[in-house]
C-alpha cells in the first residue's frame, strides 16, 4: 500500500488515519529522560509514541485504536518502531534502561508472550535487562489471577516492570498489588503544584515510605516547577521526569544546562539539611584502576585482577569521563567456562555492569548510604563511581567506608541530639549560624514558653515534657513555610531555634503561633481553658492566677546588621525581644512573635 500523504491525511476520517498509521507503521518513538534528583544522572528514558494528526498524541490513538478493535495492533507498531529506534542508537545510550507503555489489555494477550520476549528483543540486538515494561492503566476487566502470572513470568526472565499513572482511578491499588513493580510512577495530578498542599506532601510522604520498605522506586511524572521539585527531593523523592527537567525528543536528550543546574542546586540545599550528618564522601574517594575504552579488552582486564589479588574493580573510561565499571565478581561470571578463550578477545567495556552508581563528590556520606542500599540486591557492595560536577571522573567510594563513616556520624550526632524531641543540640545549632553567617543572606528565629516553670509545677513534668514534643513538632510543621533549607534545632528545656539562609516570612510565624495556640489547648484542663488561666503556688507560697502558656518567636534577619554579628550577640538580641514578647502577650495568653527592626553597627 503507497503511503498517503500529508495533504491527502488532513481530508482522512480519524478512522482511516488510524489504519493509515497501523499499516504504514507511521509511528515515531520520542524520548523523555527520567532524572536522578539526587545525582543529577539520567535513570533512564521513558519512550512515547506520536502518531500523525489528528492522532497525534498517544492517549488519542490508543482511544480510537480501542473504539476499532484495533488496540494489539497499534502497540504491536508502536513496539516495533520503538526497538528498531532504540537498536540504532549508539552504544552508550542503547544501553540505557527504556520504558516500554504496555496496557494491561495487551499485556494479558497470549500474542503478547511471542513478541515480547528475550529472543525477540535479541533479533534487534536487545538484551531484557534495558528494557522496562510500563503497566499504562489500570483495567476493571483484567482478569488479575491470569495477570499476576504474566507478571512473575516476565521478572523471572530479568525483565523489570513498572505501574504508570499511579494514584488515579479505582484500581489503583488492586494494580499495585498485582503488579508488585521495580518502579511506580506517580500520577503528575499528585505532583501538581504539591509545594501548596499539605496533604498531597503528607499522602507522597507516605509513599515514599511504602516504597523504600517495598524496595521499588518511586518516580514523579509530569515535574514542571522548581518549586514542585524541590517539594519532592525534601520529600524523599528520588527520581522524576517532566517538562522542566526535559521535553520529550526524537533523539534521546540530554539534561539541559539550565535544568541540570536547577537540579544540583536542589542536591546541595538537601544534602546538607542536617549539619553533623551531612559530612561529604570528599575523604572517602580513592583512586582507581581504569581502562580507556578504546583500548583494553578482556585480556587486559584478566592480567589486571591476576596481578593484583586485591584489585576489587576496574572503571572504563572515556576521555576522562566514566563509560563504566567491572568489578571481579562480575568479570569471572562472564567469562566463565569452555568460551573462556573467545571471551577474552572481546572489548573491556562488553563486561560493563548495566547501570553502575555514579555521583557527585560534594554528596553526603549519609544521602550516599542511602541512595547506595537501594540498589538491586546483586549490585548492593559494588563500588560507587565519583565525579566532579562537570562529569570527570574522580575515583571510586566502597561501601565499607561508606558504611563505617555513616555509623560514626550517626553515633556523633546521637551525642549532640536533645534526648527528648531528638533534635540536634547547642553544636549543631551554633554550626549552622556560622554557615549561615557566611552565606551573607540569613535569619534566625530563637523560640521559647511562656510561663512553662509554672506549667510544670501545676500540671506535672510529664505533661510539661508532652507539651515540649508538641512545640517541636508544630515548628518542624512549618519550616516549608520559611524555606526548604530552614533547620530546627532544641537548645535545651522550652527553647528553640530555626536558622534559616535567608530572610524569614512574618506569615509563617503567625502560622506558628496559630496551630500553637490550638495545639496547647490539649495540655490543659477543660475548666482552665473555659477561664484561659490556671492556679499555680509562686516562690512565696501563694495562690496566683498563671495565663495558659504561650510560644514566642523572636525572629532576627541579617539585613539588620552592617557586618556578621558574633553568635553571642544574636542570642543577647534574642533575650531582649522575647522579654518585650512577654510584656505584650504573655498576660493575654497570646503565642505571639517580634522581628528586630532596630540596626545595629559593629
Amino acid at each position: 500500500m503507497t503511503t498517503i500523504s500529508e495533504e491527502l491525511i488532513e481530508g482522512l476520517s480519524p478512522n482511516e488515519i488510524l489504519l493509515e498509521i497501523i499499516q504504514q507503521e507511521r509511528i515515531t518513538p520520542y524520548f523523555q529522560p527520567i532524572v536522578d534528583l539526587f545525582s543529577g544522572r539520567i535513570l533512564g528514558y521513558e519512550v512515547l509514541a506520536r502518531g500523525v494528526p489528528p492522532l497525534e498524541s498517544a492517549l488519542s490513538m490508543f482511544a480510537k485504536a480501542r473504539q476499532m478493535g484495533l488496540g494489539w495492533y497499534l502497540e504491536r507498531v508502536c513496539r516495533n518502531n520503538t526497538f528498531r529506534r532504540i537498536a540504532s542508537l549508539p552504544d552508550g545510550i542503547r544501553n540505557s534502561r527504556f520504558f516500554i507503555n504496555v496496557s494491561p489489555y495487551v499485556f494479558n494477550d497470549p500474542r503478547f508472550l511471542e513478541c515480547f520476549s528475550p529472543e525477540s528483543l535479541a533479533e534487534f540486538g536487545l538484551d531484557q535487562k534495558h528494557v522496562v515494561i510500563e503497566i499504562t492503566e489500570a483495567a476493571s476487566k483484567v482478569d488479575y489471577g491470569e495477570f499476576q502470572d504474566r507478571i512473575r513470568h516476565y521478572a523471572s526472565l530479568g525483565f523489570n516492570l513498572a505501574l504508570d499513572d499511579f494514584g488515579t482511578g479505582a484500581a489503583s491499588l488492586v494494580m499495585l498489588v498485582a503488579v508488585t513493580p521495580h518502579f511506580l510512577k506517580l500520577d503528575c495530578s499528585i505532583v501538581r503544584d504539591i509545594h501548596k498542599h499539605n496533604y498531597k506532601q503528607l499522602v507522597l510522604k507516605t509513599l515514599v515510605s511504602f516504597s523504600s520498605g517495598v524496595d521499588t522506586k518511586l518516580i514523579a511524572e509530569g515535574v514542571e516547577s522548581m518549586e514542585e521539585m524541590d517539594m519532592l527531593v525534601r520529600l524523599g523523592v528520588r527520581y522524576a521526569q517532566g517538562y522542566l527537567l526535559a521535553r520529550p525528543n526524537i533523539d534521546p536528550p540530554e539534561i539541559p544546562p539550565a535544568a541540570l543546574a536547577d537540579v544540583r542546586a536542589c542536591i546541595r540545599k538537601h544534602s546538607y539539611a542536617n549539619v553533623e550528618l551531612s559530612k561529604t564522601i570528599v575523604h572517602l574517594i580513592s583512586p582507581a584502576c581504569t581502562l580507556q575504552r578504546s583500548e583494553g579488552n578482556c585480556a587486559e582486564l584478566d592480567r589486571l585482577f591476576h596481578r593484583d589479588r586485591t584489585l576489587d574493580h576496574v572503571v572504563i573510561l572515556e576521555g576522562q569521563k566514566t563509560f563504566g565499571l567491572v568489578t571481579r565478581e562480575h568479570f569471572y561470571m562472564e567469562t566463565a567456562g569452555v568460551q573462556q578463550k573467545f571471551c577474552l578477545v572481546d572489548p573491556a567495556a562488553a563486561m560493563c555492569k548495566a547501570h553502575p552508581m555514579i555521583v557527585e563528590d560534594h554528596i553526603s556520606v549519609t544521602a550516599l548510604a542511602r541512595m547506595a542500599m537501594s540498589r538491586r540486591r546483586d549490585d548492593l557492595y559494588d563500588p560507587i563511581i565519583v565525579t566532579d560536577n562537570q562529569g570527570t571522573f574522580v575515583g571510586t567510594v566502597t561501601m565499607k567506608h561508606i558504611i563505617s563513616r555513616s555509623a560514626e556520624l550517626e553515633v556523633n550526632q546521637a551525642f549532640g541530639a536533645n534526648p527528648l524531641t531528638k533534635l540536634p543540640g547547642n553544636r549543631s545549632i551554633q554550626e549552622w549560624i556560622h554557615v549561615a553567617l557566611d552565606s551573607g543572606s540569613f535569619s534566625a528565629i530563637y523560640a521559647d514558653l511562656g510561663r512553662f516553670k509554672e506549667y510544670n509545677d501545676a500540671y506535672g513534668f510529664i505533661k510539661g515534657d508532652d507539651m515540649i514534643l508538641m512545640t517541636a513538632q508544630v515548628l518542624r510543621n512549618h519550616l516549608h513555610l520559611l524555606e526548604t533549607e530552614a533547620k530546627l534545632g532544641h537548645i535545651g528545656g522550652d527553647d528553640f531555634a530555626i536558622i534559616c539562609s535567608n530572610e524569614s516570612t512574618e506569615e509563617a510565624c503567625r502560622a506558628i503561633c496559630r496551630e500553637f495556640d490550638l495545639e496547647r489547648l490539649k495540655f490543659f484542663d477543660p475548666e482552665d481553658i473555659e477561664r484561659r488561666y490556671y492556679s499555680s503556688t509562686d516562690r512565696r507560697g501563694h495562690k496566683v492566677r498563671i495565663p495558659l502558656t504561650s510560644l514566642s518567636l523572636a525572629v532576627i534577619n541579617s539585613k539588620s546588621f552592617d557586618e556578621d554579628p558574633h553568635p553571642a550577640h544574636l542570642a543577647e538580641i534574642a533575650m531582649s525581644l522575647k522579654k518585650r514578647i512577654s510584656q505584650r502577650y504573655t498576660q493575654t495568653g497570646r503565642s505571639g512573635f517580634m522581628v528586630e527592626r532596630r540596626q545595629y553597627e559593629e
